[in-house]
């Protein structure tokens, strides 16, 4: 019958299609379920400003790729740029910042992270919070960077017409620390190392209160003598082995208008600009040898040929350049006379000019020769 046949047909053909249909769908669901699974909701916040994303990326430096985000060597990124991502991950993004900073006087440049001036401090490690900062510690610091000034609590001492007193001060100048100590400066007023002075740890700041003016003059050092004791030289004998050399200081003075003219009131202070160099003096302290001749002038045992050379060289008629000094010894013509030589040495024999100076070296010793003498004991 053909509607048998009809019927039969349809009940065959049906499983065939549910199950083609059921395969369609359970792909689907199976791509979308990955699909799905592959997406991510991530929060990225670069430079403190959060953005929530999804992403397929599977790692830190995937999704900044995908955002077009670009760091650097000076930038930081948080986790590292090969973590792993997976739903929920926080990624944060600080931008490096070049900022110039002077700290005491003396200028930094130096990179940070920072956002604001109080971060940057941290990272610096200036951490005393009364420290001097020429900008608000709250102000921002762009992608371009910041200058300003930090100056941290120095311990001064403050010198006031001679009453002294420890302060502390963050000031740029020792002026501006002189009158935040509460002492006003009056235009005359001497403010030393100076008013633009950079007061440093441990300074010392001196004030003086001029009524009238200040005049600066150099001034001399007078060099001392120093002597020192000589073995090797006999007692008498004296050798300058330094020159002295006189140091120069400056000094200042405050002079006040008295009776129609200046005169001066008081030294304020003064400053060594050059030390003296102190002349050093070697002394003879060996004792000298007893001469053993008599009356007549022996001075036996002595070397008279030494005393000789060193005087004259040994020449009998020798005359010294300025025309005073004659013979082996060097006799001055009353010399001698005073030791019974008659005319001038130069015209005695060699024996005679050595007898009439042992006659001298006895009444004498070796005073009269105060460069040769001590050639008589060598």
């Amino acid at each position: 019958m053909p509607g048998s046949y009809e019927v039969w047909r349809g009940v065959r053909g049906l499983p065939t299609r549910l199950v083609l249909h059921g395969a369609v769908v359970t792909a689907l669901i199976s791509g979308a379920t990955a699909f799905i699974a592959s997406d991510k909701a991530l929060t990225v916040t670069i430079d403190g400003k959060p953005k929530h994303i999804h992403t397929f990326a599977s790692t830190v430096g995937g999704v900044l790729d995908e955002e077009g985000i670009t760091v650097g060597q000076r930038d930081v990124v948080a986790p590292g740029l090969d973590a792993k991502v997976t739903d929920g991950t926080r990624i944060a993004v600080r931008y490096g910042r070049l900022i110039s900073v002077n700290v005491d006087g003396k200028d930094r440049t130096v990179w940070v992270t920072a956002l604001n001036v109080q971060e940057a401090l941290d990272q610096l490690g200036i951490r005393d919070s009364q420290a001097f900062v020429s900008v608000s510690r709250s102000s921002l610091i762009g992608r371009e960077g910041l200058e300003f000034d930090v100056r941290l609590p120095r311990s001064v001492k403050l010198t006031v017409e001679g009453k002294s007193r420890k302060i502390q001060t963050t000031a740029a100048t020792a002026g501006d620390a002189v009158e935040a100590a509460g002492v006003p400066l009056g235009k005359r007023d001497l403010v030393l190392p100076g008013r633009e002075a950079y007061p440093d740890e441990g300074d010392h700041i001196r004030v003086f209160k001029i009524t009238g003016k200040v005049l600066a003059r150099s001034e001399s050092i007078a060099y001392r003598t120093r002597t020192v004791a000589d073995g090797s030289m006999y007692e008498g004998e004296e050798q300058v082995t330094q020159t002295g050399k006189n140091g120069v200081r400056k000094v200042r003075y405050e002079y006040v208008w008295k009776g129609g003219k200046w005169v001066l009131k008081r030294e304020l202070v003064a400053t060594t600009l050059t030390k003296p160099v102190s002349r050093v003096v070697r002394v003879g302290t060996k004792d000298r040898p007893v001469s053993t001749g008599g009356g007549g002038g022996s001075g036996s045992g002595l070397n008279w040929a030494a005393l000789a050379e060193c005087e004259s060289g040994g020449n009998p008629r020798a005359v010294s350049p300025n025309g005073l000094y004659f013979g082996l010894y060097q006799f001055a013509l009353g010399t001698w006379e005073s030791v019974g030589g008659s005319g001038n040495p130069i015209d005695a024999s060699p024996a005679e000019q050595t007898h009439r100076a042992q006659i001298l070296y006895d009444q004498a010793g070796d005073g009269p020769w105060p460069v040769c003498g001590s050639r008589l004991y060598t």
